[in-house]
């Protein structure tokens, strides 16, 4: 009796308690500053200062999950399988991967996170039966010419390729190109008897910044690196990508700042429209009346403050019929007022009519007259 009591009980402990024949098992962690899609993604999604993000590739075929911390988005990227994003914390030290028919593991990790960096994390399912048979991989890039790595293994062919053969299951392919592309890190499934197709554009390493200015010939400066770029305009050169910041100047205008942002690959224009900075000037004279001449540009009579004047050095000219010419040499400032005051004389007007009467008086004079 009390024998077969237990055997039912036992029955039913068993169904009860969850039964997990499969593992994870992380085999590698570090940073990933090349991650182009997770480093403008945490900039434009989330609040890059208080996250840092998680690239976590496996060969997992169902759903990966982190369950003790919180996240502030997930997402499985598209294109390739096995590559999900969580975005979290940078103070996080331990997490917890869970997917459905695997026992949940918890993870510490080995170095203390950054914000708005992204790292990349490698987890290998154990347990799982893994597809049995062979199947075909079809590569192409923009542009061609790109060496392959299939499970870390360099490959003799570059793309475009067919790898015919291949084992059927999640494999690693990494593609690089030179130093002007970024290189490409993705898992990919082969299935049995199937061609995967898998086609990729590479994205230029660096950025491309062009700079225009009105009025042309401004010099422009990256201010963060202190990198001078020259003068404008500027066109289609390489730069860094990143938080960019732009100063451009000229002598006699206001300077102009800009903050952009560049990412890998991304062709920007910079569009300066440059402010001239202006002064005032206030005349006068005694006696009134007098014309002014900026040089030789004419600006009304005294006495006249004359407003929005290009800032600089002048020559200055005060003309009143009757009264010597005036010449002067003045600076006019940015927003301010330059006074300029002056008394007119006659002294070189009666020197010149002595002469001048002097000259008619000799030419009325008869030759031999006594």
């Amino acid at each position: 009796m009390q024998k077969s009591l237990l055997l039912p009980l036992f029955i039913i402990i068993l169904s009860v308690q969850p039964i997990f024949a499969l593992e994870f098992d992380i085999i590698d962690f570090k940073p990933d500053p090349l991650d182009f899609h997770g480093r403008s993604y945490s900039v434009k999604d989330m609040n890059a200062d208080l996250c840092a993000l998680l690239r976590v590739e496996s060969d997992l075929t169902g759903e990966l999950y982190i369950t003790d911390v919180p996240i502030e988005k997930r997402e499985k990227k598209k294109d390739a399988v096995g590559i999900w994003y969580f975005y979290m914390s940078f103070r996080e030290r331990h997490v917890t991967f869970t997917s459905k028919g695997y026992s949940p593991l918890t993870w510490k990790i080995p170095e203390r996170m950054e914000r708005g960096k992204v790292y990349i994390v490698r987890i290998r399912t154990k347990g799982e039966k893994q597809p049995e048979g062979l199947g075909n991989l079809r590569i192409e890039t923009e542009p061609p010419g790109c060496t392959i790595f299939l499970n870390e293994v360099k490959l003799a062919d570059t793309t475009p390729v067919t790898l015919e053969n291949q084992p059927a299951g999640v494999h690693r392919i990494r593609i690089e190109k030179d130093d002007d592309y970024l290189p490409v890190d993705t898992l990919l499934t082969i299935r049995d008897k199937e061609t995967t197709n898998f086609k990729h554009r590479l994205i230029l390493s660096y950025g491309i910044l062009s700079i225009t200015s009105q009025p042309s010939n401004a010099n422009a400066t990256l201010l963060d690196d202190n990198i001078d770029l020259g003068l404008t305009p500027i066109n289609d050169i390489r730069i860094n990508p990143g938080a960019l910041k732009i100063r451009i100047e000229k002598d006699g205008y206001d300077p102009f700042e800009k903050i952009i942002e560049l990412d890998y690959g991304e062709r920007r224009s910079v569009e300066a429209k440059l402010i001239r900075q202006v002064g005032s000037l206030d005349v006068s004279t005694i006696p009134e009346g007098a014309k002014i001449y900026l040089d030789g540009k004419y600006y009304g009579t005294t006495p006249s403050e004359v407003k929005g004047v290009p800032t600089g050095a002048y020559e200055i000219k005060l003309d009143k019929a009757g009264y010597d010419l005036q010449l002067d040499r003045i600076e006019i400032k940015r927003n301010e007022v330059t006074e300029h005051t002056r008394t007119l004389s006659k002294a070189g007007m009666r020197e010149w009519r002595k002469r001048r009467l002097k000259a008619m008086l000799m030419s009325s004079v008869v030759p031999g007259g006594g």
